[in-house]
């Protein structure tokens, strides 16, 4: 009984939380029904948790999610990829292998960039970037492609709401969160062998 108490006080005081911002109460809806569909053994109360816990290290995830430019469909599948992620953090952490998950993540990465012979880079972004943040860019393209010379051309494009995309010479990669968490969710459910 005091079990029980204990989960439904949690659950009532991670609800208040949410849902004092009115825009998420959707969302936490949307979690439930795929809580319901996808597996009865899942703690609901875990996965509000989870949702507070990627709103607070995402800024970007809960700017996406207010942003009314963006279509429901696209806020929704973004928040399905999130708890695809949930699952494999779960796994992982169940099986005490969660150090795994930052070597997986990289490993994802890449996988984009290994076969890519890069001269020129071109980023659109929304926000200016520094120098500091190009020479930092250009360097991580560098360790990814082993590249000896990289051409950078940064586009500011207001048109963009989050994100930014990058063309390698005809090839273009979304770095928008719905690809990110698309992409990384897809690569970690088809190389994840525990």
């Amino acid at each position: 009984m005091l079990i029980y108490f204990y989960y439904i006080t949690k659950y009532f005081i991670m609800s208040i939380n949410l849902l004092k911002l009115k825009f998420i109460e959707p969302y936490v809806y949307i979690f439930y029904d795929i809580y319901r569909r996808k597996s009865k053994r899942l703690d609901f109360i875990k996965l509000l948790i989870f949702l507070e816990i990627i709103l607070t290290i995402f800024p970007i995830l809960l700017f996406y999610l207010k942003n009314f430019n963006i279509e429901e469909y696209k806020k929704n599948s973004i928040l399905l990829y999130s708890f695809q992620l949930y699952m494999i953090i779960n796994i992982l952490s169940i099986k005490n292998k969660i150090g795994l998950l930052n070597i997986l993540i990289w490993k994802s990465f890449k996988v984009d960039f290994k076969n890519a012979s890069i001269i020129l880079i071109n980023i659109s972004t929304k926000y200016k970037l520094t120098n500091f943040e190009k020479l930092l860019i250009t360097q991580q393209f560098k360790i990814f492609t082993q590249a000896n010379n990289i051409l950078l051309i940064i586009d500011k494009k207001n048109s963009m709401t989050t994100g930014y995309s990058i063309k390698l010479n005809s090839s273009i990669l979304d770095f928008t969160p719905e690809n990110q968490f698309k992409k990384l969710t897809y690569y970690l459910t088809t190389n994840l062998v525990i």
